[in-house]
C-alpha cells in the first residue's frame, strides 16, 4: 500500500473516530437534557402533589374546626335573634313569678278595705259646720222645745224636736252631711228612719222615708242619696207627705234650722 493510501485511510478513520466521538456527545447531551426535563418534571409533579396534599389539609382542618365551632355560632345566632325580638325574648327570660318569689301583698278583702278607709268622707261635725237642704219644700212645723207647737192631725200642742219640711212622695233625700249610719228603723210616728253619726257627738235623723239606699255601718257624704219619701205616717196624715228631720248633740235635740242654709220657712 502506497504512501498516499495510508495516508487517505488514516483521515477516513479520523473522520470517522470524529463522526463517532461527535454523535457520542450529541447522543450524551440529548440523553442528558431528555433526563433533566424528566427530573424537573418528576420535581413538579412532586411539588404539585404535596401543595396538593397540604391545601386538602388545610380544608379538613377547617371543616373540623367549623364543626367544633357550630354550638358557639348557633348561641350567636340566638343572640341576634333576641336582641330583634327585644321585649318578647326578654319576657320569655323573666322568672316565674311562684307563690315563693311573688311580694307580699294584702289580700283582696284588706287592699279594699284599705283602698275604703284612703276615701271615707271625714266625720268631723261641728258649730261651723252649714247643712245641705235635705230636701227643696216649706217648713210645715218649726222646731220647739222651748215651747209648744201646734200639731194639725194630732190637734194638739206640744214640744218638735224636729222640724216637719213638706216634700212629695218618691222625692230623693239628700245627706245633709257627711256621715256614718247607725240605724235604720221602722217608727210608728216618724216611719222608716234613718240615724246617721256626724262625729263630734252630732247626729242626723231622717224619718218619713220610703225607700232607703244605705246599710247600717254605711259612710255617706254629703248631698249624697239617703232613700225617698214615703207616705206620711197616721200621726201627720194632715200635714201631707214630709220629711221629718231632727238633730242631736250629745244625745240632746237641736235646732237643725241654726244649720241648715236655704230652708223656706
Amino acid at each position: 500500500m502506497s504512501k498516499k493510501q495510508r495516508t487517505w485511510k488514516l483521515a477516513v478513520s479520523g473522520v470517522l473516530a470524529l463522526t463517532v466521538i461527535a454523535a457520542g456527545v450529541f447522543t450524551y447531551r440529548y440523553e442528558s437534557a431528555s433526563y433533566k426535563e424528566q427530573m424537573d418534571e418528576l420535581e413538579e409533579q412532586q411539588t404539585a402533589e404535596a401543595e396538593e396534599k397540604e391545601k386538602q389539609e388545610e380544608e379538613n382542618a377547617a371543616q373540623e374546626n367549623a364543626a367544633e365551632e357550630e354550638p358557639e355560632t348557633a348561641d350567636a345566632s340566638t343572640d341576634s335573634v333576641d336582641a330583634v325580638t327585644g321585649d318578647e325574648t326578654a319576657a320569655e327570660q323573666q322568672p316565674d313569678l311562684t307563690e315563693e318569689t311573688l311580694p307580699e301583698t294584702e289580700e283582696p278583702e284588706a287592699a279594699d278595705a284599705s283602698a275604703q278607709r284612703s276615701i271615707l268622707p271625714e266625720l268631723n261635725f261641728s258649730e261651723e259646720t252649714v247643712l245641705q237642704v235635705p230636701v227643696n219644700g216649706q217648713v210645715l212645723i218649726d222646731y220647739s222645745m222651748d215651747s209648744t207647737v201646734y200639731f194639725p192631725t194630732l190637734n194638739v200642742y206640744k214640744y218638735n224636736p224636729a222640724v216637719i219640711i213638706s216634700a212629695a212622695e218618691g222625692e230623693q233625700v239628700l245627706s245633709a252631711a257627711n256621715g256614718r249610719v247607725t240605724s235604720i228603723t221602722q217608727d210608728e210616728e216618724t216611719g222608716r228612719t234613718v240615724t246617721m253619726d256626724l262625729g263630734n257627738g252630732y247626729e242626723a235623723i231622717y224619718g218619713q222615708l220610703q225607700e232607703v239606699n244605705l246599710e247600717e255601718g254605711a259612710y255617706v257624704y254629703q248631698g249624697a242619696s239617703v232613700g225617698t219619701i214615703g207616705t206620711p205616717t197616721k200621726y201627720y196624715s194632715q200635714e201631707g207627705t214630709n220629711l221629718y228631720f231632727q238633730m242631736k248633740k250629745d244625745g240632746e235635740s237641736i235646732d237643725p234650722m241654726l244649720y241648715l242654709n236655704g230652708a223656706e220657712e
